[in-house]
C-alpha cells in the first residue's frame, strides 16, 4: 500500500498532487490518501479536449520519443489514432523536437526546434489531437506553449527552478516527470515551485528510480 512504501516519510504537507494527492497527517504520524476532484483539461482550440482525473478514463501519452521526420511522426500519428480509437482511449500525441539526455553526444537529438513545432502543429492540426513535448532550454518554453497543449518537464530537470519558472509562465497544464534520482514524496518541492509561478495543473509521472551505486534502472 501506499502507507506501506512511504512509511518512511516525514512531516510535509503534500507529497504528489496530481489527479490523487497523498497527505501526510501531523496529528497522526499517518500517510492517507486524499482523492481530489481536480479535473485538468487539456486541449480545446480546435481540437478535442482530453480530460485528466480521479473519476475519469485512463488517458494515453504517447509517440515517437525524437521527432526523427514529418513523414515518421505523421505515419505513427496515424497508427496510434487508429489503436486508440478502436480502443475508445483518450490519448495525447507526444514527441520532442530536441533530447539532450542522450548517452552519446553522436546520437541523434531530433529535428530542432523550429521544424519540431511545425510537424507537431500538423499532427494537432489533422488529428484533432492536444500535443505535448518537453525542452531543456528555458528561452524555448514560450514557443513550446504557444504550440503545446501539455508542456513536458524532462525527468532529468525536474528540479530546476529555471525551468520549472518558465514552464509555468507559458499558462499551460504542466507534464512533470519524476527525476529517477528522486523519492516520489520530494517531488512536492517541483510542484510548490510551479505553484509558487501561477501554476496549478500538474500531471504527475513516474519515470522510474535508479537503485544502488550503478544505473540500475527500474520503470513500470
Amino acid at each position: 500500500t501506499e502507507s506501506e512504501i512511504l512509511s518512511g516519510l516525514v512531516g510535509s504537507e503534500m507529497c504528489i498532487r496530481d489527479s490523487y494527492c497523498l497527505m501526510y497527517d501531523y496529528s497522526t504520524d499517518n500517510l492517507n490518501l486524499i482523492m481530489e476532484s481536480r479535473i485538468i483539461a487539456i486541449g480545446g482550440n480546435g481540437v478535442n479536449y482530453v480530460e485528466v482525473g480521479n473519476d475519469k478514463p485512463l488517458v494515453f501519452i504517447g509517440g515517437p520519443c525524437a521527432i526523427e521526420s514529418e513523414k515518421h511522426t505523421m505515419f505513427m500519428a496515424e497508427k496510434i489514432a487508429e489503436i486508440c480509437s478502436d480502443l475508445c482511449i483518450n490519448w495525447i500525441f507526444k514527441s520532442c523536437y530536441d533530447k539532450d539526455c542522450r548517452s552519446s553526444k553522436d546520437s541523434f537529438h531530433g529535428v530542432g526546434i523550429l521544424d519540431g513545432l511545425k510537424i507537431l502543429t500538423k499532427v494537432r492540426d489533422e488529428f484533432k489531437i492536444p500535443i505535448v513535448s518537453d525542452f531543456y532550454e528555458s528561452t524555448w518554453a514560450h514557443q513550446t506553449g504557444e504550440v503545446c497543449d501539455l508542456v513536458q518537464i524532462p525527468a532529468y530537470l525536474c528540479r530546476q527552478t529555471s525551468i520549472l519558472k518558465a514552464a509555468a509562465l507559458t499558462r499551460k497544464p504542466i507534464h512533470l516527470k519524476k527525476g529517477q534520482f528522486m523519492s516520489p514524496w520530494n517531488m512536492k518541492n517541483s510542484v510548490r515551485k510551479l505553484e509558487s509561478f501561477g501554476c496549478n495543473k500538474v500531471i504527475l509521472t513516474d519515470r522510474g528510480t535508479f537503485f544502488a551505486v550503478s544505473y540500475t534502472h527500474l520503470r513500470a
